[in-house]
């Protein structure tokens, strides 16, 4: 697993520059950033509510189950309007999502730091991330009414500290690679 880690280096590293710019931009437009998360959610839901609802129809036409293929549509249109109606109560969703998103991975990362603490250098860069994702959850579950809007900062920051920490992650699983690579070159021209 680790060769695997060394070999894909930049998959962290675009992950860590996406993050950055992903963050910088919520820190500079949070109330933006959250209108937009809450409409695009809505879109989302709303388009694919009519996908299943026509995908049921078409299970009708071909004598296949709809039922089930109906009611998510259904929901799916309702869910969408819900949020574009009352984006307040689509925002505390969201917030308990992101409470759920950031305490799993939290919990992750930490662990991979501890696997992996005696074969990669400054594993402690995961284990940072994973604090700082955990941190996030019990911050945001504490006090969710007055976290909407700074779940938006909290998630810019974390966004940033997290790609930082992911770069550099990335950037030491490259030395890793380097360095195997070349040992591996150097004892295939001895032989």
């Amino acid at each position: 697993m680790l060769d695997m880690f060394r070999r894909n280096w930049w998959t962290f590293a675009v992950q860590g520059v996406a993050a950055v710019i992903f963050g910088i931009l919520t820190i500079i437009w949070p109330g933006t950033s959250l209108r937009v998360m809450i409409a695009l959610f809505g879109a989302f839901a709303v388009v694919t509510g009519v996908m299943l609802a026509a995908a049921s129809f078409d299970a009708a036409r071909r004598r296949l189950h709809w039922g089930s293929l109906l009611a998510a549509g259904v929901l799916g249109v309702v869910v969408g309007l819900v949020t574009w109606f009352w984006p307040g109560l689509t925002a505390l969703a969201v917030l308990y999502l992101v409470v759920a998103w950031a305490l799993v991975t939290g919990v992750l990362y930490i662990v991979a730091s501890l696997e992996f603490r005696d074969v990669i250098q400054h594993a402690w860069l995961l284990t940072l991330a994973g604090v700082l994702s955990v941190a996030l959850a019990v911050v945001l579950a504490v006090d969710p009414r007055s976290g909407i809007l700074s779940l938006v900062w909290v998630v810019g920051i974390y966004a940033v500290i997290g790609g930082i920490s992911a770069l550099t992650f990335a950037f030491r699983l490259r030395g890793q690679q380097q360095s195997v690579s070349s040992t591996a070159s150097r004892l295939a021209h001895s032989t």
